[in-house]
């Protein structure tokens, strides 16, 4: 005996209509017009029903279990990963997680359908969308300009950090980063050190008016120009100058929308990848950051194989610890000493202090393996802190150790008159230049 058939409202009306149909009360054009089908369906509805009767009505597989139906053991499993590990996470980067340390596979519907029945809405739900800046094209050769930035947010830890990132314009692609307890220009030197060890010299730069790539003073007026008045660089745009990387500043965020629009994407993913792992240092974020930077470009960025590369070969006799550097003028003291900091650097060559002579300026380095040392005439000098300067340090005891006399006059024909002379005398240089 069969068992109770239940038609829904739509199965009653076709029943009715077949009935009517096989008790000749209608035609079979009226059962293809009220059926939306061919009369050929219709004669095989009418063979099924006399033969089975109502039961042929309702489609077959009406109360079987679809053969890609998730189990109920997975779904259950499914949730409770959800809810135990990764709350909060947006459906799409918990599902990564499902197929790359669960071996989980299912669709991102099943997700979201499965967790709206729950109740369990993503952080990523869509909102009402604000207008938005129409989109600048995107630069027709990878390196052809590269957005940079940096992101100060509680990337992990307690604390807030600063995130160095640099995303190429044609392509998408993340070329660096670099955390920071702040924004520094010691970051954005180490997340260009990655790009030119990585991939070469990029073209131009795409950055905002921060005084770490522009000097706060304005424009200079015609009047300062023709007195000769030059607005000093800032020491990042020194270092890309002796690259051949030209900048870009804007103040409009809009402008540079492409590495605006991964801050979002990493506050929502790089922080709770960082967090599963339970990374809590600079030093470990940094060395998760090469990994995940691979993974994110595999899954966000656009392919390399079929675009041109506007990079350019580094040239392998530049030091980028001395090119990438920061530098501070400092006048020297008694021929070799540097007041710095509160404290004192005597300027060393061959072991023994340095003989530079009083009052001029020389720069100090910092170079970006953090080592200091002194520039001055194309030279580089090693320095050692000093508590003090030895009181018995003069001008006529530097001039007796190393032979100085600035009170001789050389001659016409002496070497020094061919060159500018290292010689803090008034008087001396004159009669030096009399001739």
């Amino acid at each position: 005996m069969e068992g109770l058939i239940t038609l829904n409202k739509n199965e009653q009306r076709r029943n009715d209509i077949i009935v009517r149909y096989i008790n000749k009360q209608i035609s079979i054009h009226d059962v293809c017009r009220l059926l939306n089908i061919t009369d050929r369906q219709v004669r095989r509805i009418k063979s099924s029903y006399l033969k089975n009767g109502i039961i042929s009505i309702p489609h077959r597989n009406k109360h079987l279990k679809p053969h890609n139906k998730t189990d109920s053991e997975l779904t259950n499993k499914i949730i409770n990963i959800y809810n135990s590990d990764y709350l909060g996470w947006n459906f799409h980067h918990f599902n990564d997680i499902l197929k790359s340390v669960y071996n989980i596979f299912v669709s991102h519907s099943f997700i979201y359908n499965t967790f709206t029945k729950e109740n369990i809405i993503s952080p990523r739900c869509k909102k009402k969308k604000k207008t938005s800046h129409p989109p600048r094209p995107r630069r027709e050769t990878f390196g052809e300009l590269l957005q940079i930035d940096a992101s100060i947010h509680q990337w992990f830890g307690n604390s807030t950090s600063a995130l160095h990132a640099a995303i190429d314009d044609a392509t998408g692609t993340v070329l660096a980063a670099f955390f920071d307890k702040e924004e520094t220009t010691y970051g954005y030197y180490k997340m260009l050190e990655q790009i030119l060890l990585n991939y070469g010299v990029p073209k131009c730069l795409y950055s905002d008016n921060r005084t770490t790539f522009k000097s706060p003073k304005k424009e200079l007026s015609i009047d300062e120009e023709l007195k000769g008045i030059t607005i000093n660089k800032t020491n990042f745009e020194i270092a890309i100058a002796k690259l051949g990387i030209s900048l870009i500043t804007t103040s409009n965020p809009m402008a540079k929308g492409r590495i605006e629009r991964l801050w979002q994407t990493f506050q929502d993913r790089l922080i709770n990848e960082m967090k599963r792992l339970n990374i809590k240092s600079i030093e470990d974020a940094n060395e998760f950051l090469k990994v995940y930077i691979s993974k994110h470009n595999l899954q966000f960025a656009l392919p390399l194989d079929n675009i041109k590369s506007s990079f350019s070969i580094l040239d392998t006799s530049l030091d980028l610890n001395m090119v990438l550097s920061m530098r501070q003028k400092f006048s020297v003291h008694k021929y070799s000493y540097l007041s710095c900091n509160n404290g004192y650097l005597v300027i060393m060559e061959d072991d023994k202090p340095a003989l530079i002579d009083t009052n001029y300026k020389v720069d100090l380095v910092t170079r970006l393996d953090r080592v200091q040392v002194v520039e001055f005439n194309d030279k580089i000098y090693n320095i050692k802190p000093v508590l003090s300067i030895p009181k018995d340090v003069s001008q006529k005891n530097m001039n007796k150790e190393y032979n100085y006399n600035p009170n001789s006059i050389p001659k016409n024909n002496h070497p020094w008159k061919n060159v500018k002379p290292l010689v803090h005398n008034k008087k001396l240089l004159n009669m030096m230049y009399s001739n």
